[in-house]
C-alpha cells in the first residue's frame, strides 16, 4: 500500500532542496556546475532515499550514500578550483542538503526547515558578511574572540547556585545576564555598523539596541551645531521605543507572567514614541539630517564585566532593600538603578519574582517605577548636554 506520509516527507526534503538551489542559482548562475534550482532537490532526495534504504535493507547504503556524496563534491571542487575558482560555499551547500534529506526521513523535519533557513539567511548575506568582516580592526576581532571565550565556555563552567548572604552571588545567574545583554547590544552594533550613516531616525532605532542613553546624549550634543532639531528628536524617540521593546524582551524571557500586568504601559510608551517619530518625520520636507552616534564595541570584556559588577550590586540592593524596607526598600532601588541602567533592574527584578522572592505585583511596580526613571532622565541628558535655545 503506498504510503502517503512517506511521499509527503520526500516532497518536503526536496522543498528544502529546492530553497536553498533557488538562493544558488541567482548567487551563482550557470558558472558552477554544482549549483542548480535543479541539482539541489535530488541531493536532498539522495539523502533521503539512501536513509530509506539504510532503514529497509542495510545501514551499507546509507554509509556508501555518504562515501559518495562526498567523492562527488570532492570532483565537482576539483574542477572548479581547476578554473580558479576558490570556494567551497556550494559545495559545503550540497552536502549540508543531502543531509537535511536525511534528518526528514527520520522525522527531524522542523530542525531540518531551522537548519535550511539559517543556511539561506548565510548564503544570502555574503556581500554583508564580507563588508562586516573587513570593517573589523584586528583589535576589535582579537576582542571578539576573547570575548567569545569568556562567555561562552567559561558559561557552561560556571556553578548555578547561590552564595552569600540571602544567596546574592549566583555565578552562572550573573554570568548568563551579561551574555544575553551582550548579545542584544552585538546585534545592535552589527546593524549599525552594516547599515551606516543612513539618517538618524534608523540611527536611533538601531542605537537603542545597542544604548538608548548613548544615543540621546550623542544627538543631544548634535543639537549645539544645527538649528534643525526635529531629525535629533526623532532618533531620540526612536531610540526610546526600541528601548521600550527590549524592556519587554528581557521580562518575556525571565518571567512572561508580569507582561500580563507591564505590556500595556511599556508597549504604550513605544508606540507613542514610534507614531511622534512618523510624524515628525513626514511633516519635514527635507531628508532628515544624518550623524555619528559613539557606541561602544560589545567586543571588549570591559562593558561585560561593568555591567556584570552593576547587576550584582542592583542584586545586593534589591534583597537587601526587600528585606529590611519590604516593598519601600525595592521600589527605592528600581527608583535610584534607572537613573543609571534599565536592563540590570529590570533583569534582576524579574530574577527575583519569578524565584517567589516578591510578588509578582511589587515586581511590575519596581520594574515600571525604574522604566518611567530610567525614560525621564533622557529628558534631563537632553537639557544638560543639547543646545540651551
Amino acid at each position: 500500500m503506498l504510503d502517503l506520509t512517506l511521499l509527503l516527507n520526500l516532497a518536503v526534503a526536496m522543498a528544502l532542496g529546492l530553497f536553498i538551489g533557488l538562493e544558488r542559482e541567482r548567487s551563482t548562475g550557470k558558472g558552477d556546475s554544482l549549483a542548480g534550482i535543479r541539482t539541489f532537490p535530488f541531493f536532498a532526495a539522495f539523502g533521503f532515499l539512501s536513509a530509506l534504504l539504510g532503514e529497509l535493507v542495510s545501514l551499507w547504503f546509507l554509509l556508501l550514500a555518504f562515501l559518495c556524496i562526498i567523492i562527488l563534491i570532492g570532483i565537482s571542487y576539483y574542477v572548479t578550483a581547476s578554473k580558479n575558482q576558490l570556494g567551497l560555499t556550494t559545495e559545503m551547500a550540497a552536502f549540508l542538503t543531502f543531509l537535511l534529506g536525511v534528518l526528514v526521513y527520520y522525522q527531524y523535519i522542523v530542525f531540518a526547515l531551522i537548519v535550511a533557513v539559517l543556511m539561506v539567511m548565510l548564503l544570502t548575506l555574503k556581500s554583508f558578511l564580507h563588508r562586516f568582516a573587513k570593517s573589523l580592526s584586528p583589535e576589535e576581532l582579537q576582542s571578539a574572540l576573547k570575548f567569545a571565550v569568556v562567555t561562552l565556555v567559561v558559561l557552561p563552567l560556571l556553578p548555578n547556585q547561590a552564595y552569600g548572604p540571602l544567596g546574592i552571588f549566583n555565578p552562572y545567574k550573573i554570568w548568563l545576564t551579561v551574555v544575553l545583554v551582550s548579545a542584544v547590544s552585538f546585534t545592535g552594533y552589527v546593524l549599525y555598523r552594516w547599515l551606516g550613516n543612513r539618517g538618524l531616525a534608523l540611527t536611533g532605532l538601531v542605537g537603542g539596541l545597542v544604548s538608548s542613553t548613548a544615543v540621546t546624549t550623542s544627538f543631544s550634543e548634535k543639537s549645539k551645531q544645527t538649528n534643525d532639531y526635529c531629525p535629533l528628536i526623532i532618533g531620540i524617540l526612536a531610540a526610546i521605543g526600541v528601548m521600550s521593546l527590549r524592556v519587554l524582551l528581557w521580562i518575556f524571557l525571565i518571567a512572561p507572567f508580569l507582561l500580563n500586568e507591564l505590556w500595556l504601559p511599556i508597549l504604550s510608551v513605544a508606540v507613542t514614541a514610534a507614531l511622534f517619530s512618523l510624524f515628525l518625520y513626514h511633516k519635514r520636507e527635507k531628508q532628515p539630517a544624518k550623524t555619528q552616534v559613539d557606541l561602544s564595541s560589545p567586543f571588549t570584556l570591559a562593558p561585560a564585566l561593568k555591567f556584570g559588577v552593576l547587576y550584582l550590586a542592583i542584586t545586593a540592593a534589591s534583597k537587601l532593600g526587600n528585606l529590611y524596607l519590604q516593598s519601600k526598600g525595592l521600589y527605592l532601588t528600581a527608583l535610584f538603578s534607572g537613573f543609571v541602567d534599565i536592563d540590570a533592574i529590570t533583569l534582576t527584578i524579574s530574577g527575583l519574582s519569578k524565584s517567589g522572592e516578591i510578588a509578582s505585583t511589587v515586581a511590575a511596580a519596581a520594574i515600571m517605577t525604574a522604566f518611567i526613571t530610567n525614560t525621564a532622565i533622557k529628558g534631563v541628558y537632553g537639557y544638560i548636554f543639547g543646545a540651551k535655545k
